[in-house]
């Protein structure tokens, strides 16, 4: 049996639901609205509310692990939802219909897509603006008995939200919707009236691995007519200068190895050097092996779920000393450590890490796949090939997504140099263009972050991404419908094999990815 890894990793992916303060839906069947507006307006009308500010701690079944902090306005749409566990905070912001998200290392950038979509419908969920809207935040609005659907009018993925009698009132009792193939349902809890409207003190997040619920348990709430102008800023889009290309040709010719089809590096780390990393811009975070972190004597802390091709591992978070590869160095940066023991026993050779988002984004990264040779620039410095073809790039998620079609039927890709395979198909998608239907089983198991996952395959007459195409092209499908493979956001993956033959290059700050397929670097 044939293995083909891909870490497929989004590691700092802690999806903390500090949403729907409460939720109602205006169709049939008739009443529900009325009973459901009723059960939340306790002597103020739910649609008066113009601010709000809620606290919250994060809490596993032992302890407390973290908190939490959701800022927003009614109109105009402001909001900002932070959240800190052991230490490490993410912040999300939305004003109007742009959003901005700062990683735990300090980075800026835009939010898109399903993620935008997201945090806009937790927005609509918070004020009920919703209620008069058959298309909330890019969703139409479906409600189907005592449950109400929204269904993205583009790529992403299906939210529902149910309701329950409590104490002779009708409020909404879990929104579910899937998180990366995989099926996460939110509970609300613990309703007390505030100000006049009822607020859920307790929501519990469950992903179906106990190890990883998490409850948001409400300390204070202020519910006000609007915020303080300086409540909630513009972010500055960009990172902090914890990136240097110190000697330019030694970073423009640092020399890779293929494994496996996967782009491989010696790295040092903290002054230990020859250490082979992943190159995988598929992966959301930097990741540092749970061996490697011990032999450095780095603490780690925290726990929350990775999930990967094969499905969900523990992790933890660990401040790397600085890491350096040939011409460049990066300051100490806050990354996840997890065993990489199944990834380094597929590749047969001993992996220790992954440069992920964290370390990738500081720089435009070329991969000259024929010449094995990384080269690393720095963010406004990069001259594409000549004869190279731009294709538009946006970030979801941390990891990198490009525009494309299979067999003619448009979509979006995520980019993923640590895909060893040609082209992963996502569940839905291969199920809606009937793809799965002429799938047959295959030998390729995918091996990465959480284990093996089992697979289908099926050869696809051509792949476009931009004005580049491939033709009969081996394509792997998941052979179910949960995990990394079975995304609803995204038609597929492209990975590492589909640029045997080409040069390709990640500008992140400038938003495009070059494709160059003629020769090495060393015709440059």
């Amino acid at each position: 049996m044939e293995r083909t890894a891909g870490s497929y990793s989004r590691a700092l992916a802690v999806a903390i639901a500090l949403v729907a303060l409460g939720a109602c839906a205006k169709a049939e069947p008739p009443g529900l609205v009325e009973r459901v507006r009723a059960g939340l307006s306790a002597g103020r009308p739910i649609e008066d509310v113009g601010a709000i500010r809620m606290v919250t701690t994060v809490e596993t079944a032992d302890s407390v692990i973290g908190r939490g902090e959701v800022v927003a306005s009614r109109s105009p749409l402001r909001y900002r939802e932070m959240i800190e566990v052991a230490g490490v905070r993410q912040t999300a912001t939305v004003i109007g219909d742009r959003g901005w998200y700062e990683d735990p290392n300090g980075r800026v950038r835009a939010v898109s897509g399903d993620e935008l979509a997201t945090y806009r419908l937790a927005h609509a969920l918070l004020f009920q603006t919703w209620l008069d809207d058959p298309e909330p935040a890019g969703f139409e609005r479906v409600v189907e008995g005592d449950t109400v659907r929204f269904v993205p009018r583009e790529d992403g993925a299906t939210r529902s939200l149910g309701f329950a009698d409590s104490d002779g009132v009708l409020l909404p009792s879990e929104l579910r919707q899937r998180q990366q193939g995989t099926e996460v349902g939110t509970t609300f809890e613990d309703w007390r009236v505030v100000d006049g409207v009822r607020i859920p003190f307790r929501s519990v997040q469950r992903t179906g691995d106990p190890r990883f619920d998490l409850a948001m348990v409400t300390t204070e709430v202020e519910v006000s007519d609007e915020l303080p102008a300086d409540a909630i800023t513009t972010p500055v889009e960009g990172h902090p200068e914890d990136a240097r290309v110190l000697d330019p040709a030694a970073a423009g010719a640092i020399p890779i190895e293929l494994v496996g089809n996967l782009p491989v590096v010696e790295v040092d780390v903290g002054g230990r050097d020859g250490l082979l990393f992943l190159i995988d811009s598929g992966a959301g975070a930097t990741v540092v092996a749970s061996s490697l972190a011990e032999e450095l004597d780095l603490p780690s802390r925290g726990t929350l779920e990775a999930r990967g091709g094969g499905g969900s591992e523990a992790a933890s978070f660990v401040d790397l000393p600085p890491v350096r590869l040939p011409g460049v160095e990066v300051d100490g940066q806050t990354v996840v450590t997890l065993p990489l023991d199944g990834l380094a026993e597929t590749l047969g050779r001993p992996i220790r890490g992954i440069l992920g988002w964290d370390f990738l984004s500081r720089f435009v990264v070329e991969l000259d796949y024929p010449g094995r040779r990384l080269a690393l620039f720095a963010p406004g410095t990069y001259e594409p090939r000549t004869g190279a073809s731009p294709v538009p790039l946006r970030v979801e998620a941390n990891v990198p997504r490009v525009t494309g079609a299979i067999d003619g039927h448009a979509g979006s890709f995520l980019l993923d140099t640590g895909n060893a395979a040609r082209l992963f198909v996502h569940a839905s998608f291969a199920r809606e263009i009937g793809l799965i239907d002429r799938a047959e089983e295959s030998e390729i198991l995918i091996a990465g972050i959480g284990g093996e996952e089992a697979t289908m395959g099926a050869v696809i007459d051509r792949l476009d991404l931009g004005d580049v195409s491939w033709t009969h092209v081996p394509a792997t499908l998941p052979s179910t419908d949960v995990g990394i493979l079975a995304l609803d956001e995204a038609i597929g993956n492209v990975g590492s094999a589909l640029f045997a033959d080409a040069v390709i290059a990640l500008d992140y700050d400038e938003g495009v990815f070059w494709i160059w397929r003629a020769a090495s670097a060393s015709e440059r």
